[in-house]
């Protein structure tokens, strides 16, 4: 996976574009915002084989490959040896109050998915991250 040249410009116009979506499982969760910034970052799509509607197909999906954390794993390589790493783009993984969630750093914090927009939390309160390109 390589990043576009033009990706800082079309990530933040990505992050901007979701600041108020509000929470919908299938179109703006947290894999699915994750994915996004992925694909405006590369043109790579990496759900293309995932398909849910629902919080129920959302979390088989998830118990069926072993968690969120090995399904982003299969699916971006193995993370980085520390979240300390983590740059602008990455996807960082958090424990959030409803469990683990997969958002994007975007500097010193990272950006998940939330119920009226993107929930901004330093990005060294995730405990995984995973290089974009």
């Amino acid at each position: 996976m390589k990043r576009k040249h033009e990706w800082p410009e079309l990530l933040a116009a990505y992050i901007a574009s979701r600041r108020a979506a509000p929470f919908a499982w299938g179109t703006h969760d947290c894999c699915k915002f994750a994915a996004g910034a992925v694909v405006e970052i590369t043109g790579e799509n990496l759900m293309h084989d995932f398909h849910y509607a629902n919080e129920i197909g959302a979390l088989r999906l998830i118990a069926e490959a072993g968690g969120l954390e090995v399904l982003v794993t299969r699916a971006l390589g193995a993370p980085l040896p520390s979240v300390a790493q983590a740059r602008r783009g990455d996807v960082v993984l958090a424990d959030l109050d409803h469990g683990p969630t997969v958002g994007v750093c975007v500097g010193a914090a990272s950006a998940y998915a939330a119920e009226l927009g993107l929930l901004l939390l330093p990005t060294l309160a995730a405990r995984v991250a995973w290089r974009i390109g």
